[in-house]
């Protein structure tokens, strides 16, 4: 039995269209399966914990990457659970770094021949992820974007990147890595187990979803004349190369701020969240290629 979950509002709606052409196809070859519609992200978190109490094992997440965290919140067990994914969101960062196809059918028969392979995620002071973790101008500008009432989509976040990039004041934090300890002003704390946040923007080339580690990125402050500099790196995917940049394996993160400060995993915005992350490692299946 297939159950998928399905938030109906990703991809500016083509979420409820891929579930009717699945359902189509599903139908058509005889294939048991069941729906589930969310109407909230609460909700999305409520029927991953209910279904997979009751049992079910294969998880279909028809949504974005924010829909794909709240189901990975709700699973009562992730060691009793095979993982799929219908990627249908803006952004799909965490479908680029398991290899699964934007294409739905494609996606589908993924799922339908049934590999499997183990997926590492992170925890968060109780709170799962399993794309990237962090905080500094990547939040300035998510949180940029969730105000605006007036522009939309790409535009939206180019213009609140490039207000963000100038306007950002750098937090002072002591960061413990495996038990190493620095002090620093950042523009850019991640923690990734994916390559990519923000809608394909590479923060972590050399991410492994599998290989038990995390990739711990440190962006420290600059001069604003090497602000430019930095957001072109980033842009093109080559941010570990400006020599701000520090990047190592981890499998322990600990963050300590000296003011408070909001952290995003998977592009939720989390507020009074303790910063502490650490991989959790052979416990969660997903179908792949």
């Amino acid at each position: 039995m297939l159950n998928f979950i399905c938030n109906p509002k990703s991809g500016h709606s083509k979420a409820s269209e891929y579930a009717q052409m699945l359902k189509q196809s599903l139908e058509a070859m005889d294939i048991p399966h069941e729906f589930h519609f969310t109407t909230s992200k609460q909700n999305t978190i409520d029927i991953a914990r209910e279904i997979t109490s009751n049992g079910v094992e294969n998880v279909i997440v028809i949504g974005g990457d924010g829909t794909l965290h709240d189901v990975l919140n709700g699973i009562s067990d992730t060691s009793a659970v095979t993982l799929g994914l219908i990627p249908c969101g803006s952004g799909n960062d965490f479908a680029s770094s398991a290899g699964i196809p934007l294409d739905p059918y494609k996606a589908l028969d993924i799922i339908l021949n049934g590999k499997t392979r183990s997926v590492d995620y992170m925890e968060c002071s109780g709170v799962r992820g399993i794309n990237v973790m962090g905080t500094g101008v990547d939040v300035d500008i998510l949180k940029r974007c969730y105000n605006s009432k007036v522009l939309k989509g790409k535009f939206k976040y180019a213009i609140a990147t490039l207000v963000s990039v100038f306007c950002y004041k750098y937090p002072h934090l002591t960061a413990i890595a495996d038990g190493v300890k620095a002090e620093r002003e950042t523009f850019i704390l991640s923690v990734a187990n994916g390559k990519c946040f923000g809608g394909s923007i590479v923060i972590a080339p050399h991410a492994d979803i599998s290989d038990g580690k995390l990739d711990y990125v440190l962006v420290n402050s600059m001069k604003w004349y090497h602000k430019p500099n930095a957001l072109i790196h980033l842009a093109a995917g080559k941010i570990l190369d400006i020599k701000q940049s520090e990047f190592t394996n981890v499998e322990h993160v600990e963050a300590l701020f000296d003011k408070p400060t909001d952290i995003e995993i998977d592009g939720e915005i989390y507020h009074d969240l303790k910063f502490d992350v650490r991989v959790v490692h052979d416990s969660l299946k997903m179908f792949t290629k």
